[in-house]
């Protein structure tokens, strides 16, 4: 009888979840709820937040609510000192806000802030899908509708004004119509109601 050699188990390949964990660190230490205005501003933060922006945000924090972390790092004393999130913090005040807590050096936050803006920068507009979310939304404050114009003027998207359908790229006078108002001239297609 020959023998047959034995078979090399496969390699187990890793889930997911693991790889990723093998690729980065999770730094995040904890989520707190913080008095925004205890948070200690970054020294090297290079973000200058103009009148227009604080606008849309007021705005923002008006409709939505609060609906972002600042991210921050444990100083000297216990202190946390803001990595992303400045004006958030600013405009919060003296109310509460969710922190996230992570466990960098100050060398290691300042990378993230000259990296986490930038790296968001770069992605890509669909416009379809942009211009089909810019058209469901119908913000009540004018600083709002004014960051959506500029959003779609920069994706080179012409603003959908309020009332003409999306569907509609383009219409003129010479649409037809299937009926007439013979005392007021209205010209409209489909059904009478």
């Amino acid at each position: 009888m020959i023998a047959k050699a034995a078979k090399k188990p496969k390699k187990a390949t890793k889930p997911a979840t693991e790889k990723a964990s093998a690729v980065f660190r999770d730094r995040v230490k904890r989520l707190d709820r913080i008095k925004a205005s205890t948070l200690i501003a970054n020294a090297g933060n290079w973000r200058i937040h103009p009148t227009p922006q604080r606008e849309a945000l007021r705005a923002a924090f008006g409709e939505i609510g609060f609906a972002d972390v600042i991210i921050c790092r444990e100083a000297r004393g216990g202190k946390l000192e803001i990595i992303d999130g400045h004006m958030r913090a600013e405009e919060a005040g003296e109310a509460l806000v969710p922190v996230l807590v992570l466990d960098v050096t100050a060398a290691e936050a300042k990378r993230l802030m000259a990296y986490l803006d930038p790296i968001g920068d770069m992605a890509e507009v669909d416009p379809v899908k942009l211009e089909a979310l810019l058209a469901e939304l119908s913000p009540s404050d004018a600083a709002l509708q004014g960051m959506l114009d500029n959003l779609a003027k920069q994706s080179g998207l012409e603003p959908t004004p309020k009332g003409k359908p999306v569907e509609f790229t383009a219409y003129d006078q010479s649409i037809e119509v299937e009926h007439q108002c013979p005392k007021c001239g209205y010209e409209w297609s489909g059904n009478a109601k």
